[in-house]
């Protein structure tokens, strides 16, 4: 995962220009510091974020401190549980094989559910879904690797 981790930011800092993720909902520009030498040039990639995500990917942050503190709650559970099989090297994490993590959880369709979806009244969208591989949704995955050094290191 780690590999894979910095695999994407090592793609961050070769991109040029505009790169567009998923339908215009996040980018990534790159910038030029002004030149003082040439050697000295820093660049700077920040990501533009509309308002509806940037106020998501808040909400998934302070989500996230709260569960690190709770973690008998259901969604830090799932999170952990995803978390888990990504610790014991598992690189395609399914949503069946999350659901037999936390098999004593009932609700785990439901709370699950709303934690891929951006809405007013969501958990916080901390993982994006494809033909049943979750993954850590982009936006959030440095708060969730922040939550996971609380949780699993500590």
């Amino acid at each position: 995962m780690f590999k894979q981790l910095i695999s994407w930011l090592k793609s961050l800092y070769k991109k040029e220009d505009v790169y567009l993720y998923s339908e215009n909902s996040y980018q990534t520009e790159t910038e030029t510091e002004p030149e003082q030498e040439p050697e000295t040039t820093q660049r700077i990639d920040r990501v533009s974020l509309s308002p509806e995500l940037l106020a998501e990917k808040n909400k998934v942050r302070n989500r996230l401190e709260l569960w690190a503190m709770n973690q008998t709650q259901i969604n830090s559970r799932i999170l952990n549980a995803y978390l888990t099989l990504e610790r014991k090297g598992y690189s395609r994490i399914t949503t069946s094989m999350m659901s037999n993590q936390v098999r004593d959880i009932k609700s785990f369709k439901s709370n699950f559910n709303q934690m891929k979806t951006i809405a007013s009244r969501n958990h916080a969208k901390v993982f994006d879904v494809s033909d049943d591989v979750v993954t850590i949704w982009p936006v959030v995955e440095i708060h969730v690797r922040d939550y996971e050094r609380k949780i699993f290191l500590h």
